[in-house]
């Protein structure tokens, strides 16, 4: 029985990552906008007639 499994190593990576995309994203708007804007499209309201 090791210390370290091969899905402990996955699961870390994964978790790093996703911290570095988020402290990237809370430091620079821009980058957050672009992330946020390829995963959710912005929502728009229909024009009056």
């Amino acid at each position: 029985m090791g210390m370290f499994k091969p899905d402990f190593a996955r699961f870390f990576l994964i978790g790093f990552a996703m911290g570095a995309l988020f402290v990237v994203s809370s430091t620079d708007n821009s980058v957050g906008e672009r992330i946020a804007n390829g995963v959710v499209p912005v929502a728009e309201a229909q024009s009056a007639r």
